[in-house]
């Protein structure tokens, strides 16, 4: 796994531009870190904080192999929004960015 600094204004379109990082499916396993992810603290301190290292794991969950199958929808946003995707649609949880962020995090405050 790679992480770049690659986050300017004119590199991303405006859906990503309040982004903390983002990857593109056909870069296997390069991560492209903006300015807030600096920022970001290394881990969460409270739910639904962003962190660095949620950053990463949430990141990785997007790329395809043949371990998990990759994600490049998000069908839930927040812990709360996870943990409902999780009763209503566990297939759709196991491969959700947030809903395995928040599970590797133990982000069940």
């Amino acid at each position: 796994m790679t992480l770049t600094c690659q986050c300017t204004a004119t590199d991303l379109p405006d859906t990503y531009k309040i982004a903390m990082a983002w990857v593109n499916p056909e870069e296997p396993y390069v991560i492209n870190a903006c300015e807030k992810f600096w920022q970001a603290p290394d881990i969460p301190t409270v739910r639904d904080e962003n962190s660095r290292v949620g950053t990463i794991i949430h990141e990785s969950v997007h790329f395809s192999d043949a371990q998990r199958g990759g994600s490049q929808a998000h069908y839930a946003v927040g812990y709360e929004d996870s943990e409902n995707l999780a009763v209503t649609s566990r297939a759709l949880a196991a491969k959700n960015p947030n809903t395995y962020k928040f599970f590797v995090l133990n982000q069940n405050w």
